[in-house]
């Protein structure tokens, strides 16, 4: 499978929060987890998290949302790859 790891755009985050339940299954959700609602898929990011997606053709098949902490290193926050295009290398390539 042909794929690109690019910065998420504008576009790409409202398809991921519309398409959410193709990432995840309700019982998933874990509430506190991420400091952030039970919902894990990054809408606004702050100037401090960067959200990057693997793509192709416009299809989104997963994102990684990596945040900077007080220390200056990175951590990732959330991250998930569509059902069905599991096991691909595509979470591999997005860490």
């Amino acid at each position: 499978m042909d794929f690109e790891v690019v910065p998420a755009t504008r576009s790409d985050l409202r398809k991921l929060a519309s398409e959410k339940h193709l990432f995840y299954n309700k019982q998933d959700y874990r509430p506190g987890l991420t400091g952030r609602s039970s919902d894990p898929i990054p809408r606004n990011p702050t100037e401090h998290e960067a959200v990057f997606v693997a793509k192709s053709g416009g299809q989104v098949f997963g994102f990684v949302d990596v945040g900077k902490t007080w220390e200056g290193t990175a951590e990732v926050i959330s991250w998930g790859v569509r059902k069905g295009f599991r096991n691909k290398g595509i979470g591999k390539a997005l860490l």
